[in-house]
């Protein structure tokens, strides 16, 4: 037998194991976990930040006007961003969203104009489009 485990069935050097754990634990808790300046750890998903309903815009002349707005590289360069995400798939909105909710300000920037480019189609073409990433292994 490789290791002889009889000395840790002794009551007693359970009980130190034991307590071992807990202290350890602790003082990892204590001296490494990082905490914002109130005391609390910052939780993203700690309150619900859904906006309420807005009514549907049928008219298409407002809906082409909204679309339409171009997006220039001036508008990118005037702000100061936290994170920028390159890429609009379902990785590149969800990585968005999340660091969005932890409070940074995201620009998300992508090579098509119709966001979730992997998983969206084109209706007229009648085939998916697949990218390189999906084809090479």
């Amino acid at each position: 037998m490789l290791f002889n485990v009889v000395p840790f069935l002794d009551v007693r050097n359970q009980s130190v194991i034991i307590v071992t754990a807990f202290l350890g634990y602790y003082i990892k808790r204590y001296f490494f976990a990082k905490k914002s300046l109130s005391g609390k750890r910052n939780n993203p998903f700690a309150h619900d930040s859904r906006s309420s309903l807005t009514p549907l815009v049928i008219e298409q002349e407002k809906r082409n006007h909204i679309l339409k707005k171009a997006f220039t590289k001036q508008l990118a360069t005037e702000q100061k961003w936290d994170a920028i995400v390159i890429g609009s798939g379902i990785g590149g909105l969800s990585s968005a969203a999340i660091l969005s909710k932890a409070g940074l300000k995201v620009l998300v920037l992508s090579l098509v104009a119709r966001h979730s480019s992997i998983t969206s189609d084109e209706s007229h073409l009648h085939f998916f489009k697949w990218g390189k990433s999906i084809l090479i292994d």
